[in-house]
C-alpha cells in the first residue's frame, strides 16, 4: 500500500468517522536499567526492545511517518548504544547487539540517567524542527515525543536532589512538547516512584521482576507507542497479565551475580 493510500485508509473508519492524522515525526527514547539485579528478568528487556523497534519500524514505513529511536542504558553511568536510529531507512540492531549492551551489571543511576535521556529527546525535537523548511515550520507540524523509563530498583548512584530534578525536567517536556511518558518499575512502589518523578498514575506501571512480567509490560508499551505513531491520543496502557503485582513487596533474596559487560562500548555498530 502506498503512503498516500495508507493515509486515506486510516483517514476514516467504516462509519465515516475521521481518525487522527499521524504526526510528521515520532521521536522515541527509552531509558532502560541494566543494573545487576536486572538479571532476574531473564533477558526479557533486550528481547522486547528488539521487538518494539521492529514494530515501530513497520508502522513508520506503512504510514510514512519519520520515526527515530534512541536507547539509553544505565547502571553506575549511562550510555547511548542507539542514538536517533531512523526506523524508515537505517539497519535495525540485532538481538545480540541489544543483549550485549543491556547485560546486567553495576548499580542504579536512575534519576540522572532519566534526566540525560529527557535532555537528549528535547535536543532531538529542536534539531528536527530546525531542519524543516520555513514554510513547513509555519504550518507547525506535530513532532511527537515519547519517553519510556524502566527500572527494577531505587536510585543509588545519582547526584543530589535527582528526584526533584527529574520531576521538573519531565514536567517541562510535557508542558512544552506534549511528551508521552511511561514508567515501568519492579521491586519498588511504581505508582509512588513514578509520581515522584513526574509520571502520571495511569502511566506508572508495576512490573513483576520476572521474564514473563517484564515481557507483558514491555509489549503493552510497544502497543502504546504504535498508537502514538498513528496519531492516537489514547495513551492508556493495558496489561493483560494475571501475574502482575498489585502490591509492592521488596525482594527477599539478593540477585545472582550478573554477567560482565565489555569495558568499552561501541555505539551503533550492529
Amino acid at each position: 500500500m502506498s503512503s498516500l493510500a495508507c493515509r486515506q485508509h486510516i483517514g476514516r473508519d467504516a462509519n465515516g468517522c475521521r481518525h487522527p492524522s499521524p504526526p510528521a515525526c515520532h521521536l522515541v527514547t527509552a531509558a532502560v536499567d541494566r543494573s545487576g539485579s536486572m538479571v532476574s528478568m531473564g533477558g526479557a528487556p533486550p528481547r522486547q526492545i528488539h521487538d518494539q523497534i521492529k514494530q515501530l519500524a513497520k508502522v513508520a514505513k506503512q504510514l510514512n511517518v519519520a520515526t527515530f529511536f534512541t536507547l539509553v542504558t544505565f547502571d553506575d553511568t549511562h550510555e547511548v548504544p542507539i542514538n536517533q536510529l531512523n526506523l524508515q531507512t537505517d539497519k535495525l540492531p540485532t538481538l545480540a547487539f541489544l543483549e550485549t549492551h543491556m547485560a546486567p551489571r553495576g548499580m542504579t543511576k536512575l534519576y540522572d540517567s532519566g534526566i540525560f535521556a529527557l535532555s537528549l529527546l528535547n535536543e532531538q525535537q529542536e534539531a528536527y524542527f530546525a531542519k524543516l523548511s520555513k514554510a513547513t515550520q509555519f504550518l507547525n507540524p506535530e513532532i511527537k515525543t515519547s519517553y519510556v523509563l524502566l527500572t527494577d530498583g531505587a536510585d543509588n548512584a545519582s547526584a543530589y536532589n535527582g528526584r526533584q530534578r527529574h520531576y521538573e525536567a519531565l514536567k517541562k517536556m510535557q508542558q512544552e512538547n506534549g511528551t508521552m511518558a511511561i514508567f515501568l518499575g519492579a521491586n519498588i512502589d511504581a505508582s509512588k516512584t513514578g509520581g515522584d518523578l513526574g509520571f502520571s498514575g495511569s502511566a506508572s506501571i508495576q512490573m513483576t521482576p520476572t521474564f514473563e512480567g517484564a515481557s507483558q509490560c514491555l509489549r503493552a508499551v510497544s502497543h502504546t507507542l504504535r498508537r502514538a505513531s498513528t496519531g492516537s491520543n489514547n495513551q492508556s496502557i493495558e496489561i493483560d497479565d494475571d501475574q502482575q503485582q498489585v502490591n509492592y513487596s521488596p525482594p527477599t533474596s539478593p540477585a545472582s551475580k550478573p554477567p560482565q559487560m565489555p569495558s568499552r562500548v561501541l555505539l551503533r555498530r550492529y
